[in-house]
């Protein structure tokens, strides 16, 4: 169960911590069959080249232990990978200007619900809120 309160000041999801105030828009980002196959694949790489580079001085073959490590780093990109997440527009404090950031990422259904409650109660709130600029 994930552990998280919304309320008219703060929201805390687990151990993070964000002051609504601050917070412009929320909105929902569902990761596509494609870009998850690149975060697996990227995963894999840089682990096979971390192997690679490691074994030369260790003294193993560098191919297999690159190739172990990229399977590896493959299945540790499928294990983890996030279907929904939700993300959150902060209002910039100086010329950078406004900055997403991801709140929660959703796995299983438990983490799903959870994230349409956040999502639902941050819009409400913001809603009730005076337009910013």
């Amino acid at each position: 169960m994930i552990d998280y309160v919304v309320n008219d000041r703060i929201l805390r999801i687990e151990n993070d911590i964000y002051e609504v105030d601050h917070i412009k828009d929320v909105f929902v980002i569902k990761h596509n069959r494609m870009q998850q196959f690149i975060r697996q694949l990227l995963l894999g790489l840089q682990l096979a080249l971390a192997g690679g580079i490691a074994s030369l001085w260790l003294g193993p073959p560098a191919i297999i232990v690159s190739f172990a490590l990229f399977a590896i780093g493959v299945i540790y990109g499928i294990t983890t990978c996030e279907q929904i997440e939700l993300r959150a527009r902060f209002a910039g404090t100086d010329e950078t200007g406004d900055q997403i950031v991801p709140l929660f990422k959703a796995r299983d259904d438990d983490q799903l619900e959870a994230l349409f409650c956040i999502y639902d109660l941050l819009k409400q709130r913001l809603l009730s809120l005076p337009a910013r600029e």
